[in-house]
């Protein structure tokens, strides 16, 4: 089993150092991992999910603190490395898929954000129904009540002034989110597969 695990990350890792890592994967790193199961406050009894899981980078430390998380992953390679380690892989597209009725009391994620546009926080808002629809707000969807969401997110998300930006940190303050600018450059660790140069934060959103 091991054997298999080291060779499916061998390999995901070589597509990604070659350029062909799929939808902005650039994996966590611990630093920030730490950061961010430290604002978790994950316990012992909570269901925890790590959507966009990638490798594992989060999902392992968070199996290493005595919690088993379920994930989802969109790209093929990536979900059969997850489900080598053990994983439980509820759903692949994480906007589409986690089967009706979860629901969970931690949510911890690093969605893609390389790009302007942010995948992270691609917002539609619904004018008929009032709701701002992204993986953020999927997510908090997906909360219990009292649970909590803490997910990075690029740093341009804050000071954009196109319309998409603006309506994100409106919806942001309107949920009660905040937000701690990472320290730069925390995303070019070079123990990582591929990094970016991205300027990043890391919002926490509670669920009342």
């Amino acid at each position: 089993k091991q054997d298999k695990v080291r060779e499916l990350e061998r390999s995901v890792m070589r597509d990604a150092a070659n350029n062909r890592g799929w939808l902005d994967f650039f994996p966590t790193p611990v630093a920030v991992t730490e950061e961010m199961l430290a604002a978790a406050d994950i316990r012992p009894g909570m269901g925890v999910l790590e959507p966009s899981a990638g490798m594992g980078h989060i999902a392992d430390r968070i199996r290493e603190k005595g919690v088993e998380p379920v994930v989802a992953e969109l790209e093929p390679q990536k979900r059969e490395l997850l489900e080598a380690k053990g994983y439980e892989v509820i759903g692949k597209d994480f906007m589409k898929d986690i089967p009706e009725g979860e629901s969970f009391d931690r949510i911890v994620m690093n969605p893609p954000f390389s790009k302007r546009t942010f995948q992270a926080i691609r917002i539609a808002v619904n004018d008929e129904l009032g709701a701002v629809e992204d993986m953020l707000g999927k997510a908090v969807d997906l909360l219990n009540p009292g649970g909590k969401l803490v997910a990075i997110v690029s740093e341009g998300s804050f000071f954009g002034k196109d319309k998409k930006a603006s309506e994100f940190r409106d919806w942001l303050e309107e949920v009660g989110g905040t937000s701690e600018k990472l320290a730069e450059g925390s995303f070019n660790d070079p123990s990582l597969p591929v990094t970016t140069g991205v300027n990043t934060r890391m919002v926490v959103i509670e669920k009342e």
